[in-house]
C-alpha cells in the first residue's frame, strides 16, 4: 500500500513579493512541508515543517493567507485532526514569528484591511468544555497585527442564529466589507 504513495508530491507555488511558497511531501511524510524560495531560481528552504511539531505527525500547518503588501503570512495550525484552528503570523521576508496567536477559530476566512484582517471565531469556551460544548455564535472579529487577541474588535455576531457560520471578505480596494453566512448545509 505504501508503495503506491511513495513518490514526491508538490503543490503549485503561491507568490508573496519576491518569494514563492509551495508544499512538498517526499512520499511518506505525514504532512507536507512548506518550502519557500526567493525568485524562480532561488534555493529551496524549509519555511515550516509540520512533521517536527508533534511526535505522531498529527499537526497540520497551512498558509491561510498572505497580506496584500506581501509582508505577512497567516499560518493555520490544527492538532490531532481537530477542526479547531489557531492562527499565527510570520514575516514573509525573514520568516520571523510574530507574537500574534488567535485561538478558537474554525471555518474562518482571512480578509485583509489596512494593518490587520477580519477573521471568524467562536467565543472562548469555559475551561473544561473546550472540545465538548456545542459550537455557537460564530462571529467576525478584526485583528490588528502585533496586538493581543483580547484586543480584537467584534465586528459581527448574530445572537438570533447561534448555529450560523459567518465569515468576511473585503473588496480588492479594501473599501467594503462583505459579510457571508451559511448554515453549514448549503
Amino acid at each position: 500500500y505504501s508503495e503506491i504513495f511513495n513518490y514526491t508530491k508538490q503543490s503549485a507555488p503561491i507568490r508573496a513579493g519576491d518569494f514563492y511558497f509551495f508544499y512538498k511531501n517526499d512520499g511518506l511524510q505525514n504532512q507536507a512541508v512548506i518550502y519557500r524560495k526567493k525568485g524562480l531560481d532561488g534555493e529551496e528552504e524549509v519555511f515550516i515543517d509540520p512533521n517536527e511539531a508533534s511526535e505522531d505527525g498529527t499537526v497540520d500547518i497551512n498558509i491561510a493567507s498572505i497580506s496584500p503588501n506581501d509582508k505577512f503570512v497567516v499560518i493555520s495550525r490544527q492538532e490531532s485532526g481537530s477542526d479547531w484552528t489557531n492562527l499565527y503570523i510570520k514575516e514573509v521576508e525573514t520568516g520571523k514569528d510574530l507574537m500574534d496567536e488567535l485561538k478558537w477559530t474554525k471555518f474562518s476566512a482571512i480578509a485583509w484591511k489596512e494593518d490587520g484582517f477580519f477573521y471568524s471565531r467562536y467565543p472562548e469556551p469555559q475551561e473544561g468544555t473546550e472540545y465538548s460544548k456545542a459550537n455557537e455564535y460564530h462571529s467576525i472579529y478584526y485583528h490588528k497585527i502585533g496586538e493581543n487577541q483580547n484586543k480584537d474588535e467584534l465586528i459581527y455576531r448574530d445572537d438570533t442564529a447561534p448555529k450560523m457560520y459567518h465569515w468576511a471578505t473585503t473588496t480588492e480596494d479594501e473599501k467594503y466589507l462583505i459579510l457571508n453566512a451559511s448554515t453549514g448545509t448549503d
